[in-house]
């Protein structure tokens, strides 16, 4: 969602559980369940630029910059009632973290005879 004109806004919430099923274990329990709760935020804007080329064969470039702030939040419910575990799950432990990102994007409009307007690589259009 935007913010005013200049700055989007995504929020994100996510639950995840790992279920193992297990012949034999030390509590005698057949089954057990791991839970984690995932939450994160993203704010971002987007600032870009086309320009005009005759650089093989692209009549325009557009250079797109997204500079974000990132959060992201992971807590595991009742970490110390289970077994351990390899998974991924485990391997990304609990979270609190702030990170910056830029995504850099240049994308390329090529004009060929027959078919028109062609775009290269990139997710927007011109």
């Amino acid at each position: 969602m935007w913010m005013g004109r200049y700055l989007q806004f995504e929020p994100s919430v996510s639950y995840t559980r790992n279920a193992q099923w297990l012949d034999r274990s030390e509590r005698g329990e057949k089954n057990q369940y791991r839970d984690a709760y995932d939450a994160a935020a993203r704010f971002s804007t987007v600032t870009e630029r086309i320009y005009d080329t005759d650089w093989a064969s692209a009549t325009k470039l557009k250079h797109k910059i997204v500079p974000s702030l990132l959060y992201n939040y992971r807590v595991h419910k009742d970490l110390n009632s289970v077994q351990p575990w390899f998974e991924p799950m485990d391997a990304d432990g609990s979270m609190n973290r702030i990170a910056l990102a830029l995504d850099n994007f240049l994308d390329a409009r090529r004009d060929t005879e027959k078919e028109g307007p062609c775009m290269s690589s990139g997710r927007d259009s011109l």
